[in-house]
């Protein structure tokens, strides 16, 4: 049950990333992602399963937190894909750190998650309505535009339920423990490594 729970999830959020990725043009992007996902974070994963949890847990940990490395992508691509849509300049990168900073504070205070997850719909609420408002678009566009952002705002509430899962206020399970830093170095690592890897997108569009 918990591989089929993690099989599901990771269903959901990576066709969630594929439709985000094609429809924005940032396969390149995402292909780079992909290999560092499973040559870099997998491998560290495993070593810190192995090196951290005792062997009765062993066969329950591992595959969410790859789950969680993809997780970690869909605000990144959420906004780029904004961005190219409505036609503005925004710093994807920017507002990625913003999140990656949110869920370092969910991870270490995951008890308070639920202030977490307020606090990160205060946020996008907040940045989605600046947007709008600065956009500048048409009327004949704004069904498009609702589109786009209803759109964002799915890939946004998914990244946040899956985090609010997987980091839960009890971590004792009826076979062992969650693997509360397996999923916490998942998310961040993804994210680390893609904040730098949007840093250099956005680098190469200026000088395009």
């Amino acid at each position: 049950m918990h591989l089929l729970g993690n099989l599901i999830t990771f269903s959901i959020v990576y066709w969630l990333l594929a439709y985000l990725v094609q429809r924005g043009g940032e396969v390149k992007t995402f292909s780079i992602m992909f290999l560092i996902v499973f040559l870099v974070i997998a491998p560290l994963l495993g070593i810190i399963t192995i090196q951290f949890f005792n062997l009765p847990y062993r066969r329950s940990l591992g595959f969410s937190g790859m789950v969680m490395a993809f997780t970690g992508l869909i605000p990144y691509f959420s906004f780029r894909l904004l961005a190219r849509e409505l036609g503005i300049s925004i710093r994807a990168s920017s507002i990625h750190l913003m999140f990656l900073l949110i869920v370092y504070g969910i991870a270490v205070f995951y008890i308070n998650t639920i202030i977490g997850i307020v606090l990160i719909l205060a946020g996008i609420g907040t940045l989605t309505f600046y947007i709008i408002r600065t956009c500048g678009h048409n009327r004949e566009d704004t069904k498009e535009m609702r589109k786009l952002t209803s759109l964002v705002f799915l890939s946004l509430m998914v990244f946040i339920r899956v985090v609010s899962v997987c980091f839960p206020e009890n971590i004792k399970t009826g076979s062992g423990i969650i693997n509360i830093l397996g999923h916490f170095l998942g998310l961040y690592l993804s994210m680390v490594f893609l904040y730098f890897l949007g840093l250099m997108e956005e680098s190469r569009d200026k000088l395009a």
